[in-house]
């Protein structure tokens, strides 16, 4: 979704710039044709950008509007704290996104340089938009979010995180759940492969779990065999518990799943080595190199 925030005046006649059509972006997901659709369509120069399933608390968008305000900030964005599952598959998947939150981008975003952005609750300025290629630069790409962080920074300004935004989990099934876990690890893979070279280390519980099995066959006391497996669930546990605690959600208790959710993903982390296609809202893409993605039957069409 796309709203624009008015400034304390109006903008002068003509000063909201003109939109590409859709049929201009070649290659964009649907997501950022959405997107670019209500881009033209708003009227002020402070863009809002935020997912159909997040939920804001009263007056965040007002503190966002604030962050954006600071000499040199271009983007501020909201973390996002899963919540609200209701089956089995929803809350492995909520403990696990989690825990992913609570162990790297609140501590990057506390104190990390360059900021990760997340697309649950974006504002920008529209100028810095312009600047660094309008919606045009997004196209193609899955992770879409993350690109236009990366392009803001890479532009001199600063993107700065403000808040927190609940992101409803719902009622997933099994093939939903996987689906979703698939396509962030390969949104990982593709667009940044240093950090899903190094993301494996962010879900330690199964190794943990190789190492006390090969210390209790090798006849190792029950301690040194399976302490490393409670201390890294502990620290999952303590790490998917930050964020529903910090965004005030009513089930920080789903975080003692972590470690099991952990495990799925293991068992995931190898497939964005071999598969090449993601399903996103009903649409299949094929993925390209340097994150970009193309629609799967998009080639046949154009024959």
């Amino acid at each position: 979704m796309v709203a624009s925030i008015p400034p304390e005046q109006q903008p002068a006649e003509g000063q909201p710039p003109t939109a590409q059509a859709a049929e201009d972006l070649p290659g964009a997901t649907d997501k950022v044709r959405r997107l670019h659709a209500g881009v033209g369509k708003a009227r002020y120069p402070v863009l809002a950008f935020w997912d159909a399933d997040v939920r804001a608390p009263a007056g965040l968008l007002a503190r966002l509007v604030r962050a954006l305000d600071r000499p040199g900030v271009g983007l501020a964005y909201a973390l996002p704290c899963w919540t609200g599952a209701q089956t089995l598959p929803g809350l492995l998947l909520q403990a696990w996104a989690n825990a992913q939150v609570g162990t790297f981008l609140l501590p990057i975003a506390s104190y990390g340089r360059r900021q990760p952005v997340t697309g649950a609750l974006v504002l920008v300025h529209r100028h810095v938009l312009q600047e660094v290629g309008g919606m045009a630069a997004l196209a193609g790409y899955l992770a879409d979010d993350a690109r236009l962080g990366e392009l803001v920074q890479a532009s001199g300004y600063r993107a700065v995180p403000c808040g927190w935004v609940r992101v409803g989990c719902g009622r997933r099934a099994w093939g939903e759940a996987l689906s979703t876990f698939l396509r962030w690890l390969l949104t990982l893979r593709h667009h940044t492969p240093r950090a899903y070279a190094l993301s494996y280390l962010t879900h330690p519980v199964a190794a943990a779990l190789v190492w006390g099995l090969a210390m209790h066959l090798q006849g190792a006391p029950l301690l040194p065999a399976w302490a490393p497996v409670l201390a890294v669930a502990l620290v999952r546990v303590l790490a998917a518990s930050l964020p529903p605690r910090l965004a005030g959600a009513s089930d920080p208790w789903v975080a003692v799943l972590a470690p099991v959710a952990d495990l799925v993903a293991a068992v995931l982390w190898p497939a964005p080595l071999l598969v090449r296609r993601v399903t996103w809202a009903g649409t299949t893409y094929r993925i390209l190199g340097g994150g970009r993605v193309t629609k799967r039957n998009a080639s046949r069409k154009r024959q």
